[in-house]
């Protein structure tokens, strides 16, 4: 599997992730403020300030997150151009001569045996 490839399915998966937490964040139910007598308030509510602290950090925590999905996507795109550019350029070739498998020297195309080490080349 090409390297952007993978690259997209994590982005797709974080980005995924990123979206259930900020849903999640929205979803919890935070109850007034204070508590109240006769309309009169008495006492700050605790589960006020825990259900809102678990919101906001639910918040950033996706935010965060699809941030980072974000950075994924862009270094995806990257890293599909560069391997289309390495899909373009065709393989070098040789139009020199062949090399020698003993002793790597360059020989003639149609040389029979090496000029250096005298093996036969292939």
């Amino acid at each position: 599997m090409k390297e952007s490839t993978q690259n997209l399915i994590a982005s797709l998966v974080t980005l995924i992730i990123g979206i259930v937490a900020l849903l999640y964040g929205n979803s919890i139910n935070i109850p007034s403020a204070y508590r109240t007598f006769l309309g009169i308030p008495y006492q700050v509510n605790p589960q006020y300030v825990s259900s809102l602290s678990t919101a906001l950090i639910f918040y950033a925590l996706g935010i965060f997150i699809l941030g980072v999905s974000v950075g994924g996507f862009s270094a995806t795109y990257s890293i599909y151009r560069v391997e289309r550019q390495l899909e373009s350029i065709p393989p070098p070739i040789n139009t020199q001569g062949k090399l020698c498998p003993y002793c790597r020297t360059e020989n003639e195309i149609d040389a029979v045996y090496c000029k250096k080490c005298g093996n036969k080349s292939v």
